[in-house]
């Protein structure tokens, strides 16, 4: 059987980078898309280039989706 990692680290890294909460940003194009990846600089965002989206981890806190913006 064919076994691939999908993730590294140890456990209090892996729970920090895929915590329970996420948010979804969508954007309008390709450069918008790629401005966003650039600020964010998450490198636990999941970035869906053909819906236009990245998904970030937040903590659900509105503080922490307030620095989103």
């Amino acid at each position: 059987a064919d076994v691939r990692i999908v993730a590294e680290g140890s456990a209090a890294d892996l729970k920090r980078r895929i915590p329970g909460e996420q948010v979804v940003l969508g954007f309008d194009g390709p450069a918008t898309l790629d401005a966003a990846v650039v600020v964010l600089a998450s490198p636990a965002a999941v970035v869906d280039r053909d819906r236009g989206t990245v998904q970030v981890a937040t903590d659900g806190t509105p503080a922490a989706v307030k620095d989103l913006a």
